[in-house]
């Protein structure tokens, strides 16, 4: 018969024992693995992501535009926290070419700022869970209006989620 007295005999076998049962329950209690965990009763499904850059310091915007299509895998940041690479499907420029003037007439005039000014929306595809929180990205809940940061290998861009789809 096995006799706990005799194996716990000395103070440090205690300590010894004890940090051994805390470290496995920090493991075992650790972010990642409770996300997986949490994961594992929802379905894996395919998103469509938009995010819009607005205001995007571009000078060449078309050029730009064929440069991150080629690089189709970009990181993306969510909340500063690193998430992975994301799929590029396509980049459109939007930008309202009217802004209004100020006094009593508002009325729209061309804004002569428009190469400046550029709006860009990035329709990236990725896969995710729908939870009661939102859909989750890489373990971090995304919903629209959520700060995003978009990086390739030569930009760095912020933006924020305006249409989140699952299909």
């Amino acid at each position: 018969m096995l006799n706990i007295k005799k194996l716990i005999s000395h103070p440090l076998d205690i300590a010894a024992i004890s940090l051994t049962v805390i470290s496995i329950i920090g493991v075992l209690w650790s972010p990642k693995i409770s996300n997986y965990i949490k994961t594992l009763n929802y379905e894996e499904k395919s998103l469509s992501i938009k995010v819009d850059l607005s205001h995007s310091p571009i000078a060449n915007p078309m050029e730009f535009i064929e440069t991150v299509k080629d690089e189709k895998d970009i990181s993306i940041v969510i909340r500063n926290q690193p998430s992975g690479q994301i799929i590029v499907e396509d980049i459109l420029i939007i930008h309202s070419p009217y802004v209004l003037t100020p006094g009593l007439s508002n009325t729209p005039i061309i804004d002569s700022n428009i190469t400046h000014n550029q709006t860009l929306r990035f329709d990236l595809r990725t896969s995710g869970y729908f939870t009661k929180k939102g859909y989750i990205v890489s373990g971090t809940a995304l919903k629209i209006g959520s700060p995003i940061t978009l990086e390739g290998d030569s930009f760095r861009l912020k933006g924020f989620v305006s249409e989140i789809k699952s299909y």
